[in-house]
C-alpha cells in the first residue's frame, strides 16, 4: 500500500477538482502542496508535522475521512510518503477507481 493510493481511495472524493472541501484539492502534487482554506496541510520540511496527519488520527477533531477511521497500517504509509517527499506517481492515480464512500 502507498499513501498517495491511500489518498485517492478516502480523500480524493470530497478534496478533488469537483468538490473541493474546505478549499483543498489532493488530486495533484501542487495542490495538494498548497493547501485549502485552513492553510498548508502538508509540511516538506517537517512531514511528521503536518495537519493532513492530525486530521487522520482516531481522535482528531475534525476527524478526516469524516465517516470511516483509517487503520493503523494505513495511517503508517501515509506517514512513510510524507516523509520520503510527497512522491506523486501517475501510475498510482490512473490504476484505481475512486472509492465512493
Amino acid at each position: 500500500m502507498d499513501g498517495l493510493r491511500i489518498l485517492k481511495e478516502n480523500c480524493f472524493r470530497c478534496h478533488g477538482e469537483d468538490k473541493r472541501k474546505g478549499g483543498l484539492v489532493l488530486t495533484s502534487r501542487e495542490l495538494a502542496l498548497k493547501g485549502g482554506d485552513g492553510g498548508k496541510v502538508i509540511d516538506l520540511e517537517k512531514p511528521e508535522e503536518s495537519r493532513i496527519l492530525k486530521l487522520i488520527l482516531e481522535n482528531a477533531d475534525p476527524h478526516m475521512p469524516p465517516k470511516k477511521q483509517l487503520t493503523a497500517k494505513e495511517i503508517q504509509e501515509v506517514t512513510k510518503w510524507l516523509s520520503n517527499g510527497v512522491k506523486w506517481d501517475p501510475e498510482i492515480l490512473a490504476e484505481l477507481p475512486e472509492r465512493k464512500v
